[in-house]
């Protein structure tokens, strides 16, 4: 009976733990701004453009000694299409839309993260 009981509540923690961890994922993911979305484009910390996705566009971000990334904007997402750092890890992250996870070049120094219209009064965070 002793064993019973405890596989119940081995059953019921594990349930708990796993609708937590989910509930999380759907946090996480959730898409940021709505229709309005944009992308912020920062170059060794400083803001260097801001970019609507809804407008196609293809534009070229250079830094030091030759360094630069080649940008697209097509169908509501963004993603680095060519670049001169030695590994091209930046164009592999592929296009982003949403999410909290930017397309970062660590070589040159670039991250793009993906930022939407905030309504007045609506908080930017939300901390539990």
């Amino acid at each position: 009976m002793k064993e019973k009981k405890a596989m119940i509540g081995i059953s019921i923690f594990l349930c708990l733990v796993f609708i937590c961890s989910l509930l999380f994922l759907i946090c996480m993911y959730r898409e940021k701004g709505g229709g309005n979305a944009y992308a912020c484009i920062y170059q060794d910390g400083i803001l260097v453009k801001t970019v609507s996705l809804e407008k196609e566009d293809t534009f070229l971000i250079e830094g030091k000694n030759g360094a630069y990334n080649k940008i697209s904007v097509k169908n509501g997402s963004i993603g680095v299409t060519e670049a001169s750092c030695p590994d091209f890890l930046c164009g592999r992250m592929g296009y982003i839309s949403k999410g909290p996870i930017p397309i970062t070049c660590l070589p040159n120094r670039l991250v793009i993260e993906i930022e939407g219209e905030r309504e007045a009064g609506e908080a930017d965070g939300v901390v539990y």
